[in-house]
């Protein structure tokens, strides 16, 4: 049915669409475009012109938008949703009953749907963190689909009045991330990539870092919404020589970096829906210690590859086999994991790629979207 079918991917203009840096939402799209691609569909991808792709580029802006020095936050907010416009005229110029739209840019894409009558799938990279973006996606017509990226996810949006129709995790291709079972290479740093954000924890890893005098490498671009907290965390790194920051890193840098590194550390204070570096670390063999928030108990196997921490007395979340709470649990998996003997460690990393293998491979989730955009083609077909 791939022939039968043209997938119109509408991504996001602050990053490229690329494997490499920041931007885990276009690094799916990327994933998904060029697997599905492999499988002979036709995919025609509303991006920034600096993208990598294998798909038909319909470049709605020359480069990403944060590559554009002096851009105000507003304004990129008001150019997020420029793609929308270039997918009108691109609709406009190609009729057809065998369209299916994959939205990436969440709610701003649904504020114009009305007006249009494909059958549309949008990936909800984030919670609805407001009354008016919940209020955007309870009225959607039944031609969109929202899908979830975890059952967490699916539990807050449901909650809040929106019908999510499927949940389909993040998936990644294993061959692009580095891997050996008995990684003689592997050093005492830790690491994190990822926003530079107080929501991801970044201060708590700096302050376990520092009790234990570990290396701790630190990538990933700043948030624009939070300038002074990426300036906080720059002087903190000027004072301390065991911290040491990358910005944003290639592919290559990367997989060095996490599979040189003894564990990944994520005490993640929000309800993140999918931590995209918690499975490229474990794909890389190296384990996670992580607050059980978010997706992490259903993405991090306790005690297999890694190990899940409750964040406080007052949010209890599972029976974990750390049973402190907080940054002292942290510190207590921490402790286990560089304590382990050398053929235990080395079984946690053979663990911690077969989990990803088997759980979040890039064709696992190309094939599930897969029945999705069929059983929309169908079912639009029959309308």
């Amino acid at each position: 049915m791939s022939e039968d079918m043209t997938l119109l991917f509408l991504a996001e203009l602050t990053k490229p669409v690329s494997p490499h840096g920041g931007g885990g939402v276009n690094k799916i799209v990327y994933y998904l475009v060029e697997e599905l691609i492999k499988k002979k569909y036709e995919v025609v991808l509303f991006a920034s012109g600096d993208s990598e792709t294998s798909a038909k580029l319909v470049p709605v802006v020359p480069v990403h938008l944060d590559q554009i020095e002096g851009l105000e936050s507003k304004v990129k907010d008001l150019l997020k949703v420029k793609s929308v416009s270039s997918l009108f005229n691109y609709l406009n110029k190609n009729i057809s009953n065998k369209i299916v739209i994959h939205n990436h840019l969440v709610w701003r894409y649904h504020v114009f749907s009305e007006n249009i009558h494909y059958p549309t799938i949008t990936t909800l990279h984030n919670n609805p963190l407001s009354d008016y973006a919940n209020d955007v996606y309870s009225k959607l017509s039944n031609n969109n689909y929202l899908i979830s990226i975890s059952k967490n996810q699916s539990r807050i949006v449901s909650n809040s009045g929106v019908k999510i129709y499927k949940n389909i995790y993040h998936g990644i291709p294993l061959n692009l991330f580095n891997f050996s079972p008995d990684n003689k290479n592997t050093n005492n740093t830790l690491f994190y990539i990822g926003r530079i954000s107080e929501g991801k924890g970044l201060g708590e890893i700096i302050d376990i870092a520092k009790r234990y005098n570990k290396t701790l490498i630190i990538a990933g671009d700043k948030d624009d919404k939070e300038v002074d907290y990426f300036n906080y965390i720059m002087n903190k790194i000027k004072e301390n020589k065991n911290l040491r920051y990358y910005g944003e890193l290639h592919l290559n840098k990367k997989n060095e970096i996490i599979s040189k590194s003894k564990l990944f550390l994520f005490p993640i204070k929000w309800e993140e829906p999918f931590g995209l570096v918690t499975i490229e670390s474990m794909a890389c063999g190296t384990p996670v210690v992580a607050y059980a928030r978010g997706s992490i108990p259903e993405v991090v196997k306790d005690g297999e590859t890694g190990f899940i921490v409750n964040s406080s007395e007052k949010d209890i979340r599972g029976n974990w086999i750390i049973k402190k709470t907080g940054i002292e649990g942290l510190c207590e998996a921490v402790e286990r994991i560089y304590s382990m003997p050398a053929e235990q460690y080395q079984e946690m990393r053979r663990k911690c790629r077969e989990h990803v293998d088997r759980n979040f491979s890039v064709e696992k989730m190309v094939n599930e979207y897969k029945i999705v955009y069929e059983k929309m083609l169908a079912t639009n077909s029959k309308s």
